[in-house]
């Protein structure tokens, strides 16, 4: 479905199809997904059991979706990897993800010993953020 447009009205179909959908992975980077969209789409990956991999790049997810977002992939531990790059997702969204354990990585970099910490995550830069996927 990446790189199609999606309403929030068709973000609502995605939320009432995912949860019994046996995808393993869910393309919608460049969807133009705002907060109100990511939500509903967070709200049905907590819900779905197949899911492995979601990507959510290049659309204007923030701190709102940010929450929702974090308690579905707390409620779903099948979800390996959710790629949010590209979205301004601000201090406060990257705070919503951390406080759920969501470590933040770069996909180019190996995983350190211990996961960031909100300490790691106030100190860097807003590219930095922009970089990573979870």
């Amino acid at each position: 479905m990446g790189w199609n447009m999606i309403s929030a009205k068709g973000s609502m179909f995605i939320n009432e199809n995912l949860r019994t959908c046996n995808l393993l992975e869910l393309d919608l980077q460049h969807c133009g997904l705002n907060d109100t969209g990511g939500a509903f789409i967070a709200n049905a990956i907590g819900g779905n059991e197949t899911l492995l991999k979601v990507d959510m790049s290049n659309n204007n997810l923030s701190g709102g979706a940010c929450s929702v977002l974090s308690e579905a992939i707390k409620k779903n531990n099948r979800i390996q990897e959710v790629n949010l790059k590209d979205n301004p997702l601000g201090l406060v969204g990257c705070r919503k993800l951390l406080q759920n354990g969501v470590i933040f990585a770069d996909r180019n970099q190996p995983l350190p010993e211990h996961p960031y910490t909100n300490d790691w995550m106030m100190n860097q830069s807003s590219k930095s953020i922009n970089d990573c996927v979870l």
